[in-house]
């Protein structure tokens, strides 16, 4: 790609980032470039002088260089829930800002030297709902993890190379998932809402979500089926039938709300999701979920549930890898503060880097 089309690309990826029409560009920039001048820079057609391009980095509160950062990646399989609530604007920000956060992580790793693996094979084709019960129950025994609870969800998935990236965005977005291209082949992706911070049960049950996206062929399913679909795959991950069984029997006529939140203390899957278990899985009749379910209405707990879940769920991978450039001497902690989108005063006060050259 040419540097006047990598341009081209990332000044569109820094305005859709920030929510901006050309023409909001043009009104934020108080008209010092056309609209159609901007329309050229973005299709590749010209590169702007060095007065512009000054007026278009403050307008777009970046520097120069994020302009012309090389194309690492392609994250364009990015699929969006039916269902989800984000207009088109918000769908193309979380779009250029995971394809920002992506080309960083994919440079440091070339940088510290370290290289991506796969996930797993194609994904597996779902005819029904309940068929995502034994792909569930394939991964866990493939990732020899048992029937334990999992300690941290997110983690678990950047282990095995899953990019898992955290973005601001609009109510109604909890993630999205699917498939880039880096270096001829392809890698999973899985993006989660940085609002699910404060609630990591439910922040644990979308990543689940998401990776059952990412290992099931739901396109045989009309859109409904395919999201009960993924819900019964993170279900079935997060909370195995032998642990459900372990914790309730088998055959229950009534449960209290105080087991499942045992359950959710132990295994971090909302009490919700629990009782939906138990109703999947026959152990609660249908009347049962029911009555439990327009209860937790009346309760006000689809809103806010109670017993919040104490666990850890954090991306780690990424910060490890740059705090291992920084202690081989591969990062500086000028370039390592670039590609972490942080300045170098607050990468310092994040952790003491001793020794470190200011090289690259």
């Amino acid at each position: 790609m040419e540097p006047r089309e990598v341009f081209g690309v990332r000044l569109r990826q820094s305005r859709e980032a920030l929510g901006l029409s050309l023409r909001g560009l043009q009104d934020r920039m108080q008209d010092a470039v056309t609209y159609a001048q901007l329309s050229k820079y973005e299709h590749g057609l010209a590169v702007p002088s060095s007065q512009v391009l000054l007026s278009l980095c403050n307008a777009l509160s970046c520097s120069p260089d994020v302009l012309f950062r090389p194309m690492k990646a392609s994250v364009s399989a990015i699929e969006f829930r039916k269902k989800t609530r984000l207009s088109r604007a918000s769908e193309k920000a979380v779009r250029a800002i995971l394809q920002r956060q992506v080309d960083r992580y994919f440079e440091l790793e070339e940088i510290v030297g370290v290289a991506s693996g796969q996930l797993a094979p194609s994904p597996t084709t779902i005819g029904d709902p309940a068929s995502a019960e034994s792909v569930a129950a394939y991964v866990r025994q493939q990732w020899r993890l048992g029937d334990a609870p999992l300690t941290n969800v997110v983690h678990l998935l950047e282990e095995r190379y899953v990019k898992v990236q955290q973005i601001g965005a609009d109510a109604g977005f909890d993630g999205c998932s699917g498939w880039g291209v880096f270096g001829g082949g392809r890698f999973p992706i899985v993006v989660l809402a940085e609002g699910l911070d404060s609630d990591r049960a439910r922040k644990r049950f979308t990543a689940a979500h998401e990776l059952g996206h990412l290992l099931m062929d739901v396109s045989a399913l009309p859109p409904k089926r395919a999201e009960a679909a993924a819900h019964r795959f993170a279900g079935a991950f997060l909370l195995p039938p032998d642990a459900v069984y372990a914790q309730v029997g088998k055959r229950r006529r009534n449960v209290e709300w105080g087991e499942l939140a045992v359950i959710k203390a132990e295994y971090g899957i909302s009490m919700a999701a629990a009782l939906r278990r138990l109703f999947d899985l026959g152990v609660i009749t249908d009347a049962v979920y029911r009555a439990m379910s327009v209860s937790r209405s009346a309760m006000g707990w689809r809103v806010d549930e109670p017993h919040p879940y104490a666990g850890t769920e954090q991306c780690f991978r990424f910060r490890q890898l740059l705090y291992r450039g920084l202690a081989e001497g591969k990062l500086s902690l000028s370039k390592a503060a670039e590609l972490a989108g942080t300045t170098v005063d607050d990468l310092q006060a994040e952790i003491p880097v001793l020794g470190a050259k200011d090289t690259l």
